[in-house]
């Protein structure tokens, strides 16, 4: 039997066509790649990336990735509306996320428009979301295929995590911290320290 993350990138370029319409309002431009990669070491459920693609010379897409180890697990619809709205941020040209993945009011703004519950969290910001009774209204509406996201990448075991996370603020103070829930400001520069290593 042939196995293959096709029929799921299919689904969620479908998706993609139909969320745009209904919850963007026709918005957000065609201009990204859809893709299913392994998280790494990442925690993330997905990413919005920008410019990590290019037609040619000259024209720079997005990519909006959903990770393979989450594919059944998380609700890849709403992974997807999420990455979305940082896509429509990133049109506009607004910054919704800072170093250590901190989403900030611009992105809570972007996907309570698009149907989401944003919740706050700790290190994470804005970045806590979940469907709304807009998003699983249209959702139904869709007519989702979840079957074709059976298929997912088993997560790499015998990695350690790291047992201190490294946080930095914007005056380069690091500090090594053992929480994933740090939240702290640096008494220096004022700034809020941020995780950028051991994510």
């Amino acid at each position: 039997m042939k196995y293959s993350v096709n029929p799921a990138i299919s689904e969620l370029e479908r998706a993609y066509q139909f969320f745009n319409d209904e919850l963007f309002c026709g918005g957000l431009d065609s201009n990204v790649v859809i893709t299913i990669q392994s998280r790494g070491r990442k925690s993330a459920l997905g990413w919005h990336w920008a410019s990590k693609w290019k037609n040619g010379d000259t024209t720079s897409i997005a990519e909006i990735n959903l990770s393979a180890e989450e594919l059944k697990t998380s609700d890849p619809y709403e992974v997807l509306i999420h990455e979305m709205a940082h896509h429509l941020n990133h049109q506009k040209g607004i910054k919704d996320v800072s170093r250590g993945q901190y989403h900030n009011k611009r992105f809570k703004e972007a996907a309570e428009s698009a149907g989401l519950e944003v919740k706050r969290v700790g290190n994470v910001g804005w970045g806590i979301t979940a469907l709304g009774d807009l998003a699983k209204a249209k959702l139904l509406k869709f007519t989702p295929q979840k079957d074709v996201f059976a298929l997912l990448r088993v997560h790499e075991t015998g990695r350690k995590e790291p047992k201190h996370r490294k946080w930095s603020c914007s005056c380069g103070v690091n500090v090594r911290v053992g929480r994933r829930d740090f939240d702290a400001t640096c008494n220096l520069c004022g700034t809020r320290f941020e995780l950028t290593e051991g994510l």
